[in-house]
């Protein structure tokens, strides 16, 4: 079975660290990059095209509401898990399309879980 190819773009530390630690040792997760801004998350995403994405909202540089949408233009777009609470559930509705957004851990270990 291949693996799941995951892209973290945590900014805070002591989230990314939990995320590594729980998720480094899962057989069928591969984290291919940290990314620290939005500038290397679109980087990363875009020269590793992973699968998932663990992405804080709050993330520095541009505007998420600019990025987001960057980040599902791919013919395969990650699916993406957002850490935090945008300022507005509104934006998020109206930025991302039905199923490739989570925001309850439980469906993005569900949706692993199903690659």
């Amino acid at each position: 079975m291949p693996k799941i190819g995951l892209l973290l773009a945590i900014f805070t530390r002591e989230l990314k660290t939990a995320f590594f630690l729980a998720l480094s040792d899962e057989s069928n997760i591969q984290i291919r990059a940290t990314a620290s801004n939005t500038a290397e998350l679109l980087t990363f995403n875009r020269s590793l095209q992973p699968d998932v994405i663990v992405l804080e909202w709050d993330l520095p540089g541009r505007p998420m509401t600019e990025v987001y949408p960057v980040l599902t233009q791919a013919d395969f777009p990650p699916a993406i898990f957002i850490i935090g609470k945008p300022s507005s559930e509104d934006c998020i509705r109206d930025l991302a399309p039905a199923g490739d957004l989570f925001t309850d851990p439980e469906k993005l270990i569900n949706a692993l879980n199903l690659k």
